[in-house]
This record gives structure tokens, sequence and C-alpha cells, in this order.
């Protein structure tokens, strides 16, 4: 049997837990999908960042990895509580935010990604994060997921935006406005 593949999940489903199979096409299985899409994407991120913001996405990525597992235990409905997803994250992204505000005049225009790529990377993974809230909603219609995670989603996206910011004003990028001509 290989380490790196089972061959199980060929007909379309996978394999969760006490041989639960799944549609891959499911709610459920896009929203995990989505959440290891941000986990990857922040990878990148932190192999090219300096080491405070490295460190910072180390952190952002194991909470990424406590949402998959609250989203895991709903979808098995798991009598044992998943990892405890405190508020407090979320205010600590609101109180990251609110400092990097600080160095910034309100931003009333929208801002072309791409003009570095540290923050292109970053303005990535607010959309991608944005991807992971909607599926999140979606999946919340019907099986509800803790407050504080759907919380921590949408500030988090908030979160990138600024720190792309911040990136480009710390490399001394000119970012771009559209100028919808």
């Amino acid at each position: 049997m290989s380490v790196f593949y089972t061959g199980k999940g060929d007909g379309g489903e996978s394999l969760l837990w006490d041989n639960k199979k799944i549609d891959k096409s499911s709610k459920e299985v896009e929203l995990l999908g989505n959440l290891d899409e941000l986990n990857s994407t922040l990878g990148i991120i932190r192999s090219m960042a300096n080491k405070n913001l490295a460190k910072r996405l180390l952190e952002i990525q194991q909470n990424i990895f406590s949402i998959q597992a609250n989203i895991f235990y709903i979808i098995i409905n798991r009598k044992k509580e998943a990892p405890k997803f405190e508020s407090e994250k979320t205010t600590n992204l609101e109180k990251e935010i609110a400092e990097i505000e600080k160095l910034f005049p309100p931003q009333k225009k929208f801002i072309i990604p791409g003009e570095s790529p540290l923050p292109a990377w970053l303005d990535l993974a607010r959309t991608t994060t944005r991807k992971v809230e909607r599926s999140a909603f979606v999946f919340n219609k019907t099986k509800k997921i803790p407050k504080e995670i759907l919380s921590y989603l949408n500030r988090l996206s908030s979160l990138f935006f600024a720190m792309a910011r911040q990136e480009a004003r710390v490399e001394g990028v000119r970012e771009n406005n559209p100028q919808y001509k």
C-alpha cells in the first residue's frame, strides 16, 4: 500500500472516520479543501517572509488546523470535544489590524495586487480566506460552526489586506488603483 494515496477515493467519495464516507463534491469537503488551500498559501508566503511575519503566519496556520479539526468533528458528529477556539483569537486579530491601520490614511480606492511578490501573495491569502468564509457560511446553514470561528475568518481576511499594505510600504512599493477606463 502506498504512503501517499489509498486509491479509495477514486469513486468520488472520501473516507473520513470509522469507514464513514462522504461525497467529494459535498459542502463539507469543499470547506475542508478551502481551509487546506489557505494553509498551503500561507506556507508559500511564510517561506518568503521575514522572521516576524513568518512567525505570525505560523500561528495563523496553527489556528487554521484547529478550525479544520472543529469542522471535522462537526462532520463526523464526534462526541469528544474539538479543540477549543477562543474568541480571544479574533480580538487579537482586531488589535493587530488596528495597529497596522494607524500607519495608513483611510482606504477609499481598490488596490490592484501585484506590484511586489510578498504583498501580492498576501492579497491572494485575503481572497482565499474570503472563499473559506463563504464556504463556511454555506456549511453553517445546516451544521453549526462556532461563532468564534466565523468571526475569526472574517477578521483574518481583513488582516491579510492590512498585512499586504504594510509589506508594500516596507518594500517602498507604490500601489496602483484601478482607473476604470
